[in-house]
């Protein structure tokens, strides 16, 4: 399973994790205010109507919190390695963040691009590396975003030890190109 294949599972999970809450939740809710109760012995017995409403209500919320437990597999830590790594700016980043805010947005919208997978002006090789390293957490990861300072790189090393945003003449200076 790819990288962007969990993602989107992921999502998916999600939404028919707090979709189904909200469903069992209401439905519990309004079983519990059906007045359509039978007494017995002084005591109120529910109904068969409101029965099968309590049980269509527990399953709708076993199915919420089936979700939950998926979502916290260990197939979904991958993809949010990248957002535990800790952020550095190199030097001319760093300088350009404190006076451009516009900069600095667009930044925070690459990062956000980042974390979603989205390896912005990568060519497909790269992509597809990326990918495998989320999934398998072996290699490092790369992306590249335009700006209105120029490309930005975001690298991600293999060891997973630090997130480093450059220049484009930072980045293949550091690469010795």
């Amino acid at each position: 399973m790819t990288a962007r294949t969990a993602r989107v599972l992921y999502d998916t999970t999600k939404t028919i994790t707090v979709v189904s809450g909200i469903v069992g939740g209401i439905l519990t809710f309004i079983a519990a205010g059906i007045s359509d109760n039978y007494t017995l012995v002084g005591q109120s017995v529910p109904g068969d109507y409101d029965l099968k409403i309590m049980h269509i209500a527990f399953f709708i919320m076993a199915i919420a919190i089936l979700g939950i437990f998926i979502m916290d597999h260990a197939l979904f830590d991958a993809m949010y390695d990248l957002e535990r790594v800790p952020i550095k700016y190199s030097e001319y980043i760093g300088c350009c963040l404190e006076r451009n805010q516009i900069f600095d947005r667009q930044i925070k919208q690459a990062l956000d691009r980042y974390y979603n997978l989205d390896w912005g002006m990568v060519d497909r090789l790269d992509s597809k590396i990326n990918d495998d390293a989320v999934e398998n957490g072996y290699d490092r990861v790369r992306g590249i975003y335009q700006t209105i300072l120029g490309k930005i790189f975001i690298v991600t090393d293999s060891e997973r030890y630090a997130t480093t945003i450059y220049s484009e003449k930072e980045y293949l200076k550091e690469i010795n190109y």
